[in-house]
């Protein structure tokens, strides 16, 4: 049987919150360099999943125009006049990092606030690397073992 997605990978959370992506994986991405450092996004889903995106597929993409256009919004209030919290935490959702050619595979850099969103241990050390939907995506363990919690009857 061939798998046409390829299953989870294991990733280590090292110093400076480096995580190598597999070869396997990020020659699914013809917009990573096999020699130079480069520019990319994460997008927070959902707590506990993020996805990995080209600077080019987030300056193009409606969404991401949309929600940028709604973080550079600068609206003045008074002292009791707060925001509504889900808008306030949008910026929690796109955050700016770097994917770079390492030992045959990719290394990506997550930012601390990232890693926490992933996983809220107080030290996640492992993430998992999944490929879903023509994209690399990094999830936090508690995140995928919810996910296997589903019955297979429901799939």
């Amino acid at each position: 049987m061939v798998q046409s997605r390829p299953g989870p990978s294991l990733a280590k959370i090292e110093d400076g919150g480096r995580i190598r992506i597999p070869a396997d994986l990020g020659k699914r991405l013809e917009w990573l360099s096999k020699t130079e450092k480069k520019s990319a996004w994460l997008f927070l889903h959902q707590s506990g999943r993020c996805r990995l995106f080209s600077p080019a597929e987030v300056d193009d993409g409606p969404l991401f125009r949309e929600l940028r256009a709604h973080l550079e919004e600068t609206e003045g209030s008074q002292p009791d006049d707060f925001e509504p919290a889900g808008d306030v935490a949008l910026s929690a959702r796109l955050f700016e990092t770097t994917v770079e050619p390492h030992r045959g595979g990719w290394r990506l850099t997550l930012h601390p606030e990232v890693t926490h969103l992933l996983d809220s241990s107080n030290t996640p050390a492992f993430v998992y690397i999944m490929f879903s939907g023509g994209f690399v995506e990094i999830w936090g363990k508690e995140f995928l073992f919810r996910q296997q919690s589903t019955p297979l009857s429901r799939v």
